[in-house]
C-alpha cells in the first residue's frame, strides 16, 4: 500500500496542472458545450418555429440558419 500512495499522488498532481494548461482549459471548455448543446438545439429549433408561425416560413429558415 505504500508505494502506490506517491503515485497516486503525482498522478493527480499531474492531473490537476494538466488540467490549467491551454490545451486542458479548452478541453473543459469542449465538454462544457456538449453538455448543453441539445438544450441549445431545442432553443433554436423552438424559436424557428415560433417566427414561422408568428411571421413567415422563410424568415424562420434564414434564423435557424445563423444560429
Amino acid at each position: 500500500m505504500g508505494p502506490d500512495i506517491p503515485d497516486q499522488f503525482e498522478a493527480a498532481r499531474a492531473t490537476e496542472e494538466f488540467r490549467n494548461t491551454p490545451d486542458g482549459l479548452f478541453l473543459r471548455y469542449c465538454r462544457g458545450r456538449l453538455r448543453s448543446l441539445a438544450q441549445r438545439q431545442i432553443l433554436t429549433l423552438t424559436g424557428g418555429l415560433a417566427i414561422a408561425a408568428l411571421a413567415d416560413g422563410a424568415a424562420a429558415i434564414a434564423v435557424i440558419a445563423i444560429v
